[in-house]
C-alpha cells in the first residue's frame, strides 16, 4: 500500500474508540506514554470524567480528515489520519491519529498531538 495519502478512512462511520482507550491511556495522566497526552487533551477541555466527549471528537477527526498514510503490517492495513480535531475549549488543533482495521471497522490505535 506504500505512503501515498490516500482518502478518507475506511468506513469510517463504523469508528470503533473504546472506553479503556481512553480512560487509562489518553487520559491517564500517570499512564508512562500516554501522560503527555493526557495533559494536552485535558488543556484543549476533555475531561476523565467526561471521557466520551474525546471519543466523540476522535471520531469525528477521522470522518471529517483525510488518510496521511497507509501502510501494511502483520496485522493489516494501519491508516493514519491528520489534521484538526474539535475540542471542548474550540482551538480545535491538528492531531494525529492511528487506527487499525478490525473487520470492516477501523479501532483507534493512539492519538498524538502535533
Amino acid at each position: 500500500m506504500g505512503d501515498r495519502p490516500s482518502r478518507q478512512l475506511p468506513n469510517a462511520d463504523c469508528a470503533l474508540v473504546e472506553q479503556r482507550r481512553i480512560r487509562e491511556y489518553l487520559l491517564n495522566l500517570e499512564h508512562p506514554a500516554g501522560g503527555p497526552k493526557a495533559r494536552f487533551f485535558i488543556a484543549r477541555g476533555f475531561a476523565l470524567d467526561a471521557w466520551d466527549r474525546l471519543q466523540a471528537a476522535l471520531i469525528a477527526h477521522a470522518r471529517v480528515n483525510a488518510v496521511t498514510r497507509a501502510i501494511e503490517t502483520e496485522w493489516g492495513i494501519r491508516y493514519t489520519v491528520e489534521c484538526n480535531c474539535p475540542t471542548p475549549d474550540g482551538r480545535n488543533p491538528c492531531i494525529r491519529t492511528v487506527w487499525q482495521m478490525e473487520g470492516d471497522a477501523p479501532r483507534l490505535l493512539t492519538a498524538i498531538p502535533l
